[in-house]
């Protein structure tokens, strides 16, 4: 019984980025609710207040800070919801995001806002 070799891998260089698939763009809006990551900081929700080249300026809610954050480290509602999972017991965020949702709830009354049902229904459950 012979053990068969394995094939070495080939230089990185050499390696096929056929099957790399490359991060859709981000794209976001003035106004928009989102979650915003700042270096030393937790997931936050926050809404978008101006956008700029390669980042946005977000306002974070519950808290007096706004931010600097790049386009990989904003991320939508429906991200949101995995963040608000990981860090469930933490009140700060609870409270956060129930004023998210306060927001949120008055952009589906002025239609100016597109969410997923379940999304939306899981963030209005908060009020």
């Amino acid at each position: 019984m012979g053990v068969a070799a394995a094939e070495p891998k080939p230089a990185k260089s050499q390696r096929s980025t056929e099957t790399a698939v490359a991060p859709a763009k981000k794209k976001f809006e003035v106004g928009e609710l989102c979650f915003g990551k700042v270096r030393g900081f937790p997931e936050w929700p926050a809404i978008i207040t101006k956008i700029e080249k390669n980042y946005a300026l977000v306002k974070f809610f519950n808290s007096p800070l706004s931010g600097k954050c790049f386009f990989g480290k904003i991320f939508n509602l429906e991200e949101g919801l995995r963040f608000l999972k990981l860090q469930g017991k933490n009140l700060q965020l609870q409270k956060a995001t129930k004023e998210m949702a306060f927001v949120l709830r008055e952009k589906v009354r002025e239609e100016s806002i597109t969410l997923k049902s379940e999304v939306l229904s899981q963030y209005l459950s908060l009020i």
